[in-house]
């Protein structure tokens, strides 16, 4: 992401089997290669998202090199989860986008 554009992440209690715990989709940034992907883009050939270091079956995703993503923001399953779940608790209803600068 390029670090003087702001960029959007959109919550909605999105789940998926590749990955444990709630995901995240960012909807909307710049890259540093002054590209752009959006939501329903796949740049350049995949969704870039907010998803745990555990995939669907509870194991770290873990390589030689350590813990690595496509180009994802990656945290543990707790924080996304407990995120997703104040977001719920403060009432804010789907689609809603953070947008973060």
């Amino acid at each position: 992401m390029a670090a003087d554009s702001p960029f959007y992440m959109r919550f909605g209690n999105f789940t998926s089997g590749d990955y444990s715990g709630n995901i995240f989709v960012i909807n909307r940034a710049q890259t540093i290669g002054n590209g752009w992907l959006d939501a329903s883009s796949n740049y350049p050939e995949y969704r870039v998202l907010g998803h745990s270091i555990m995939d669907g079956n509870g194991m770290l995703l873990a390589k030689k090199s350590g813990i690595v993503s496509a180009g994802c923001f990656m945290n543990d399953v707790e924080t996304l989860n407990r995120t997703q779940n104040q977001i719920t608790t403060w009432g804010i209803d789907y689609p809603y986008d953070v947008r973060s600068t």
